[in-house]
């Protein structure tokens, strides 16, 4: 059986340097260095996949946008990744072009949007995706090329330039790589992809368009309210994108949280249930930061926002090391009517 053929463009270098070099004058990176695009290199992540590279991944009419496995293949050698991780890429492009997640949005955003990716199940261990130390941070390739994916993607096939269709004011650390892995040692809480519907045996990744990480310090509290009323008291800043209604957030909580937490008896549904009730804040407040118009009075001190419309806008993630009693919370780009949070299933071929 004939391979079909690959129709992507040709580029001869006398180096790889020299190949590294014109990517960064063409502006087909993310900044750094990315790996050349070999034929065998794109032909083994192709196998890997199960894929044929003129098979459509991905189509985006209001960028007029056709986008074929072989692009995808072309995209992860760039970033870096390894054949074995080619099936979760393709799980969350299939996430990126559900009408759900409505990419046109988060991508030409004035706002700070990254793509965070979840990866729940067997395959976070099977190919060492990090959901312990570090869990937002640097270290594991997995995470990073996963994730980079995504941004070179956005960038190569959908044209989400910085400063062109990209109109982020401000931008986000999270835009050049957001992968993380639910922590696959906890046995306590229901693993996230059964949660999204999926059996034991399964793995998904879940995409999320999100604002950036805030880190959450509470060293003091020793019960399960202490804990989240800090979570809770977090997500109502004045200054979250989604605090005047329909936040959606993702949670992230540390091992020694969540033994304080999981010993008190609460499920991931009692932590979201709780969150739920306190993240409420008074107009008043809202007007004395200055991120509503009126004036303070007592009636507007009395008159609460909901922030967050109903308890499953919380994506609870349990990640993170074993020392300190830290987590995370990371506000949605735009909340309901925005972009919703998107989970598939992670096929292997």
């Amino acid at each position: 059986m004939l391979e079909t053929r690959l129709s992507a463009e040709r580029y001869t270098f006398d180096n790889a340097n020299d190949a590294i070099e014109y990517y960064f004058e063409k502006g087909w990176t993310d900044g750094l260095p990315v790996v050349p695009p070999t034929e065998e290199k794109v032909r083994a992540m192709l196998a890997a996949g199960g894929v044929s590279p003129d098979e459509t991944l991905m189509s985006v009419p209001t960028r007029s946008r056709i986008v074929t496995a072989e692009k995808i293949a072309i995209n992860a050698v760039m970033a870096g990744c390894k054949p074995e991780y080619f099936p979760v890429v393709l799980a969350a492009i299939e996430a990126l072009d559900d009408p759900g997640y409505a990419v046109h949005g988060p991508a030409a955003s004035t706002g700070s949007a990254a793509t965070l990716l979840i990866v729940s199940g067997p395959v976070a261990k099977e190919l060492d995706v990090n959901g312990r130390d570090n869990v937002l941070g640097p270290g594991w390739r997995a995470n990073s090329t996963i994730g980079r994916t995504m941004r070179l993607v956005l960038m190569n096939c959908l044209g989400a330039t910085p400063g062109i269709m990209d109109r982020s004011t401000v931008g986000n650390p999270a835009k050049y790589t957001h992968c993380i892995a639910e922590d696959w040692t906890e046995t306590r809480w229901t693993p996230h992809h059964i949660e999204r519907g999926f059996q034991p045996e399964d793995s998904s990744v879940t995409l999320c368009a999100t604002e950036s990480p805030i880190h959450i310090n509470n060293h003091a509290a020793r019960d399960a309210e202490g804990i989240l009323s800090t979570y809770a008291d977090t997500m109502t800043g004045a200054g979250i994108a989604t605090v005047l209604g329909n936040g959606q957030w993702v949670i992230g909580i540390g091992p020694e949280h969540r033994d304080t937490i999981i010993g008190a008896g609460w499920s991931k549904d009692d932590v979201r249930n709780f969150i739920h009730d306190k993240t409420r804040v008074s107009r008043g407040r809202l007007i004395r930061a200055g991120r509503i118009g009126g004036t303070p009075s007592p009636e507007e001190d009395a008159k609460m926002v909901q922030c967050i419309v109903e308890p499953n806008d919380i994506i609870v993630v349990a990640c993170g090391g074993p020392a300190g009693r830290w987590g995370f919370a990371i506000p949605g780009w735009s909340g309901r009517g925005g972009t919703t949070p998107t989970t598939k299933l992670i096929r292997k071929p």
